[in-house]
């Protein structure tokens, strides 16, 4: 598992709560795309919630899923204060790419 500031090259997917994220490195830039995925459902039935791509670095992938999901009202709070949901996520190689 690697924080998203240590993603450089590669494929790599992150499950959070009824949530994952797909973040690619493509040729003409970062792709990412975040589907909404209630635990014990299967892939199949996953709901795409948002998509981009040409994203200049894995951060910027990152930080969009992020604005997505607090789009769906996802708000991470911690003491009673708003917390970056980005710092919260872990990522793991993913062999390819998913669609």
């Amino acid at each position: 598992m690697v924080a998203y500031s240590e993603i450089s090259h590669g494929s790599w997917s992150c499950r959070w709560g009824d949530w994952m994220i797909f973040i690619s490195e493509q040729s003409a830039g970062w792709s990412v795309v975040v589907w909404e995925l209630p635990v014990g459902i299967s892939m199949a039935k996953r709901k795409r919630i948002g998509s981009a791509s040409a994203m200049d670095t894995s951060r910027d992938a990152v930080l969009f899923a992020c604005e997505i999901l607090r789009h769906q009202g996802v708000t991470l709070l911690v003491s009673g204060q708003r917390q970056p949901l980005e710092k919260f996520f872990n990522f793991h190689p993913a062999p390819q790419e998913v669609s």
